[in-house]
């Protein structure tokens, strides 16, 4: 396998019978499909469909390849790669390959009817007895399994929550009740799950489940133990599970390899509907219909009493207040040159003759006018008051540790199939990425505003990463608009960095529930483009934080935005793409402000 592009090999037309151990038209559950954007796992190959990764799924017998991975993130409609020369192709560019494999042959999704709320929680043995190959199977087995559940946030949806056991101390929650309300949010936390190791401590993992994980809010609720050794440790997996039925849990087993069938069939009650097994991980694959079902019979509350609503997916938006410039400080008394700016920010011009207590009246960000030239629009007001919630990006559920984890970002989606990336530098989190991961360049040792910033891939008109969020309030009809940010370049790394002149553009999101959006590609022909724009100068790779700002005015209403690459994003020689990051997103409704000579945005 060349490190490339994938070596080209001919195709032996009568050479292809049986190529898939598992077949392409079996009908298995299909979330969105898969092969629309690439797997998250970093230093793989690509995923096979029975959930290992290799880059040659058909000649090692793992079925047909279902996930590229983000070194070669488009999945072409050739079958004539790996060493059988049977895979999809995967390549950055898909011209000369048949084009982009199409998502019209994807199994349509089979979720099962629900007339009552559910909290399901995944307890999954992350022991050592599991193997890698295994836990990534496993993993596999979950987002297939999700994909044919109700989830939602309506009164009659699926709540899922994944929780990882061995012999820890506590037991890992990769995805709460509260935030398993969708399949994006399921996928995001199965491929940032991290293998435990370790001894099978299942009873103390019940326990906690049932103490710590399930809100007890009046609605059904189910466990289901994916294992494959018997329970050990101090805590008898019998007594716990026979608390946790008596508290109304439904409990099924799924079994793999080694497990102890007495011990599942006991912890679910006796109840032989309940415990299903099988003898290798791959057959976790076949097994898919068989556990939704299970999980779908058992859709309903225990006993009679009030069903409690799921909290909606986001507050409703309250009404924007209208255009209008900041606020003008009133008298306090107090001058600005009392109040000290933090980091980050300098006094605004002649503090000692300025009223005001506070950053918004009394200081400016550094940076906000950065390569712009003197007069250049800028956004007015403080980023304490955008419009865009978290726009620095420093509040967040976790730590990330490779690509693909805007999840991590509180407010943030992935805007479609092609997924953007988080990262969180020291002090908050540890920062060996900052050299460079996933084929990206090396990043900036410092985000202009905090420690948090996201970055984003454009390669060569086919492949474009966006970002995207709910708007704290809606963007309106005929007002003006100014949106800031910073924006910076990696270091040239053959795959992922370098220059670039950084065009960038701001497309309207008429409704949140619009996001993620299919696809990988350009989203301008899905959603208007409000405005493009680029920072003052050419982004050099590792080097300054610039400005850039977008001056607008929609034509309709956005409740949310997304932005990413312009097509006209440069990509440096010897670079399959470009790789940017962004921070500091002010915006503001209002005329726009103009940059003055000391870099500092001002009434224009």
């Amino acid at each position: 396998m060349q490190k490339g592009a994938e070596m080209k090999l001919l195709m032996v037309e009568d050479s292809v019978t049986e190529e898939n151990s598992v077949s392409e038209s079996t009908g298995f559950i299909q979330g969105p499909c898969p092969w629309s954007h690439h797997h998250y796992r970093t230093h793989k190959g690509p995923l096979c469909e029975d959930g290992a990764f290799s880059w040659d799924c058909v000649g090692e017998h793992h079925g047909q390849r279902e996930q590229c991975p983000r070194s070669h993130p488009l999945m072409c409609a050739r079958k004539a790669c790996g060493a059988s020369g049977k895979d999809y192709c995967c390549e950055h560019d898909c011209n000369g390959w048949d084009g982009i494999r199409p998502t019209t042959t994807c199994p349509s999704p089979s979720v099962c009817k629900a007339n009552v709320p559910l909290d399901l929680v995944f307890l999954i043995d992350s022991s050592g007895s599991i193997g890698e190959t295994g836990f990534d199977q496993t993993r596999h087995y979950l987002k297939k399994v999700a994909a044919g559940l109700p989830l939602g946030s309506s009164n009659v949806s699926t709540h899922l929550s994944i929780v990882q056991f061995s012999d820890k101390n506590i037991p890992t929650v990769d995805l709460s009740i509260s935030d398993g309300i969708a399949f994006n949010k399921v996928e995001a936390a199965v491929d940032t799950m991290e293998w435990h190791t370790g001894d099978t401590h299942t009873g103390k993992a019940v326990d906690f489940v049932v103490d710590k994980v399930f809100p007890h809010r009046g609605v059904a609720q189910m466990l289901a133990i994916v294992t494959d050794g018997k329970s050990n440790g101090n805590t008898d997996v019998r007594e716990a599970a026979a608390r946790a039925r008596k508290l109304g849990v439904v409990i099924i087993a799924i079994g793999i390899v080694d497990s102890d069938y007495d011990e599942l069939l006991n912890v679910t009650g006796g109840d032989k509907t309940n415990v299903l097994t099988v003898k290798r991980h791959l057959d976790l694959m076949p097994a898919v219909n068989e556990t939704k079902k299970m999980v779908c019979a058992h859709c309903y509350l225990p006993t009679p009493g009030p069903r409690l609503a799921h909290s909606p997916l986001r507050p409703t938006p309250a009404p924007h207040p209208g255009p209008g410039p900041p606020p003008t400080p009133q008298p306090t008394g107090i001058m600005c040159d009392k109040f000290t700016c933090s980091e980050g920010y300098n006094h605004r011009a002649n503090p000692e003759s300025r009223p005001g207590e506070d950053r918004a009246a009394c200081c400016y960000k550094v940076g906000v006018c950065a390569g712009q030239a003197v007069g250049s629009v800028c956004s007015l007001g403080d980023i304490g008051s955008s419009l865009i919630p978290n726009p620095s990006f420093e509040e967040h559920s976790g730590c990330p540790s490779s690509p693909g984890h805007l999840g991590y970002a509180k407010s943030w989606v992935q805007a479609t199939g092609a997924t953007s990336d988080y990262w969180i530098g020291a002090p908050t989190c540890s920062d060996g990425w900052r050299r460079g991961t996933g084929g990206i360049g090396g990043m900036p040792q410092k985000a202009p505003d905090g420690d948090a910033f996201v970055g984003s891939i454009h390669t060569r008109g086919t492949y474009f990463e966006y970002v995207g969020a709910c708007l704290k309030s809606p963007l309106l009809s005929g007002v003006s608009y100014t949106l800031t940010m910073d924006m910076n370049a990696a270091t040239t790394s053959s795959s992922y960095g370098g220059d670039t002149n950084g065009d960038t553009e701001l497309l309207c999101v008429p409704r949140c529930s619009s996001l993620p959006a299919g696809g990988n590609g350009w989203m301008g022909n899905t959603f208007s483009v409000l405005a493009a724009a680029s920072p003052g100068g050419e982004l050099q790779g590792g080097g300054e934080w610039k400005a850039l700002t977008f001056s607008f005015t929609p034509a309709a209403n956005c409740d949310a935005v997304m932005f990413g690459p312009a097509k006209s994003q440069t990509i440096q020689a010897g670079e399959s793409g470009t790789y940017v990051m962004y921070d500091s997103l002010n915006l503001q409704s209002g005329s726009a402000g103009s940059c003055n000579a000391h870099g500092e945005c001002v009434p224009a």
